[in-house]
């Protein structure tokens, strides 16, 4: 059985540029909440733009996963921002970050094949919501059995993407190509082999560098057959960037690890650290298996991060 990815969104994600053209070829379907009963006026005034996003999502057709953001949702996620509020966390961009962690705990439960990603719009929202500290140089991370891997890709998106869009009818024609686009059966079956690529390396365990200069190998070659079958049906495309945390387990290694990147592959383990209280609380999601509630986000750029180039 196919295990879907998807990824989870905030109420305002859909009011930037290009919104969701990226993500389209990266997931399977896209998790959106939208206005719940008499919520309509009430994200008109926020800006949200409840009819733009409506607008898009007709066009998502079956690729998007839509939920209500009603009173329960509602009362979840005030409960989490009183929290921010006591602990001097209460700042706009966590107010977002609450909602796409909502979504990841609330997937229907008799969907078993699924895997949510949190989805960021750029690298310092993402680093600042997963509360990661940077540690400088090569080190072996020894002391803790599960640490803070980045696994960096390429993925081909239309290079119409490069202009500004003259208004809201061109991003709803370019969002009309790239969901015939990405949703080609040949394309969605070098997309899952990525993605299945992924759920086996971070459910692995890392033990020395051949391990992680084996799997950025191997991701490289997935990328690779991912990018020709794009390439296969005519469209013009250019080169982004995504850039994925997960936790990983470590064994007893035998030196340090390094940072390798590889044609469209990149990976780092160990120059990041959780927040350990984080961590705590995104393994332990009543109802949930590990691997479902372990703690991953993704945000992606036209720009390189992270070492690749």
């Amino acid at each position: 059985m196919l295990r879907e990815v998807w990824g989870t969104y905030s109420v305002n994600d859909h009011t930037g540029v290009w919104p969701f053209v990226c993500d389209l070829m990266l997931f399977d379907r896209l998790r959106i909440p939208v206005p719940g009963n008499g919520r309509w006026d009430l994200w008109e005034k926020e800006g949200w733009d409840p009819t733009r996003q409506r607008r898009m999502i007709e066009v998502l057709g079956d690729r998007v996963k839509t939920i209500e953001w009603g009173d329960a949702l509602e009362s979840k996620w005030k409960d989490r921002w009183k929290f921010a509020v006591e602990t001097g966390n209460a700042t706009r961009s966590n107010a977002f970050k609450f909602t796409r962690d909502l979504l990841i705990e609330d997937l229907p439960r008799e969907v078993m094949a699924i895997q949510s990603v949190a989805c960021y719009p750029d690298e310092t929202t993402l680093l600042n919501d997963l509360q990661l500290q940077k540690v400088e140089g090569v080190i072996q991370p020894s002391y803790s059995p599960h640490i803070a891997a980045v696994l960096g890709r390429t993925f081909l998106v239309p290079s119409k993407t490069l202009d500004k869009p003259k208004n809201i009818d061109e991003e709803i024609e370019l969002l009309e190509k790239v969901v015939n686009l990405s949703s080609n059966r040949k394309f969605q079956r070098r997309r899952a082999s990525y993605w299945n690529w992924q759920r086996s390396f971070t459910e692995g365990v890392i033990t020395d560098q051949r391990t992680v200069d084996a799997a950025v190998l191997e991701m490289h070659e997935l990328l690779e057959e991912e990018h020709d079958a794009i390439r296969e049906q005519g469209v013009e495309t250019i080169v982004r960037y995504a850039f994925l945390i997960a936790t990983v387990a470590t064994g007893a290694l035998a030196g340090p690890l390094s940072p390798i990147t590889l044609g469209s592959a990149f990976l780092t383990v160990g120059q990041f650290l959780w927040n350990e209280q984080r961590l705590k609380k995104s393994v332990t999601i009543e109802g949930r298996q590990p691997d479902e509630a372990n703690v991953a986000a993704l945000f992606h750029d036209v720009r390189a991060h992270f070492g690749m180039r």
